[in-house]
């Protein structure tokens, strides 16, 4: 299986053989979002609203981001469900909440491909540091637990992959001694059915833990400018922080139709020097109810660049439907997906390398990096005022019926007046 990095939120791709009808697709996101107890149904392109994920579909499928939908215990649970042990034994006997989610990042993914489904779990682990110092880590102090056997299997393996350690810090003891090298820093141990098994890793001399993971060969970030609630700019920044080897990149952003975008000023520029936009450059605005906006392109970036591209929007008018109940708060924007390769590593002509690798499960040579989740703001208007309308009109309404209705329904004692009557004319 090929574990891949997650954006904020869920990100789901969906193939049918031969068969791209949307009511297929939502009854198979319900259908699975029940079994993840999540909130996958949002993904309808049927529908737009505040919920409403944003979908794009594909020549053989549709994908999809949803940024609002966090993982939780109750995705947890089902999710060891599905593993024949379900958290007794096994690898899954790791995965406790108290653990996973004190974690500073953490995903769970789903992939079902050729009959066969595969589960990973992706958590990046922040040790105990003292005056900065790395010391080591076992699986005890990351889960809370040991690894144990699984007693559906006759045997079972664990593998370290300690080949992304710097080479400055490779220097390290692994316990215990039954724990293998395969090759190229990869480390491996078999475990019998019912045995656990605690492994540490304890690192030689000092090591620095900003340095210690070697970072990503290209870096991507998106954010907004401008001012005011109306009006302003989407600006994405891509750096080949190779010094040797240009890199080819692919790039693919959703942005919800609620803002309208303004594609005719868009600009790309190169180490501070304005392009032309490349020839594999996409624009599609979302003009159908439920479509996204899409900007997607295909470029060779060279080594030590940095790759900048501006374009304008306008948010359109939002009813009071359309806005989710902590209006004040804003929307989610999905994170936009960039994958790159160094030239190289390429076996295909880059031309013929459309999307290959960003969507698919399948082995590939391209490395996936996503940007943050933007948050933005709407112009909201103030939701008391028609509560105060209605207050103050059934106020005057109710005081206005109530002199009807004490008007109409009152009655005079005829009687005592006639008698009060006589009585003065006797006086007279």
């Amino acid at each position: 299986t090929v574990v891949n990095p997650a954006p904020f939120g869920a990100e789901m791709f969906v193939s049918f053989e031969n068969n791209t009808d949307p009511m297929h697709f939502k009854s198979f996101i319900h259908a699975f979002g029940g079994l993840t107890c999540s909130s996958l149904n949002f993904f309808d392109i049927t529908k737009d609203n505040y919920m409403s994920g944003t979908v794009k579909l594909m020549m053989d499928g549709y994908y999809g981001l949803l940024p609002q939908e966090a993982v939780c215990t109750e995705n947890l649970t089902p999710f060891k469900n599905l593993l024949p042990t379900r958290g007794k034994s096994g690898i899954s006997k790791l995965l406790r909440p108290l653990k996973l989610y004190q974690t500073p990042y953490h995903s769970m993914q789903i992939q079902y491909s050729n009959n066969m489904l595969y589960q990973s779990v992706i958590t990046v682990y922040d040790p105990k540091v003292r005056k900065h110092q790395y010391k080591g880590v076992s699986l005890s102090d990351m889960f809370g637990s040991s690894v144990k056997g699984s007693v559906l299997a006759e045997s079972s393996e664990l593998i370290l992959d300690m080949s992304q350690i710097a080479e400055e810090h490779a220097q390290y003891d692994i316990s215990p001694k039954k724990v293998f090298d395969m090759n190229d820093h990869h480390f491996a141990t078999l475990l019998s059915p019912n045995t656990s098994l605690d492994v540490s890793i304890s690192f030689k001399g000092k090591a620095n833990i900003p340095t210690l993971i070697k970072s990503s060969s290209v870096v991507v970030h998106r954010y907004q400018t401008g001012s005011g609630l109306v009006e302003g700019s989407f600006s994405v920044k891509i750096q080949n922080l190779n010094l040797d080897d240009d890199m080819y990149i692919q790039y693919l952003e959703l942005i919800p139709k609620k803002f309208r975008m303004y594609f005719h000023k868009m600009k790309m520029k190169l180490n501070d020097q304005l392009i032309p936009l490349p020839p594999d450059f996409t624009i599609r605005t979302g003009l159908h109810q439920g479509a996204p906006n899409e900007v997607s392109f295909n470029l060779i970036l060279p080594s030590n660049a940095t790759l900048l591209l501006q374009y304008s929007y306008e948010k359109e008018f939002l009813t009071f439907t359309d806005r989710p109940p902590d209006a004040d708060r804003g929307f989610d924007l999905p994170s936009s997906l960039l994958a790159y390769a160094p030239i190289e590593e390429l076996h295909l002509d880059p031309t013929l390398m459309q999307f290959i690798g960003l969507l698919d499960a399948a082995p590939s040579p391209l490395h996936r990096v996503y940007t943050e989740s933007i948050l933005a703001s709407f112009p909201t208007p103030d939701f008391s005022m028609p509560f105060n309308v209605i207050i103050i009109s059934t106020a005057l309404v109710s005081m206005f019926s109530s002199q009807v209705f004490v008007q109409t329904l009152k009655t005079y004692d005829e009687s005592s007046h006639s008698i009060s009557d006589d009585q003065d004319d006797d006086n007279e």
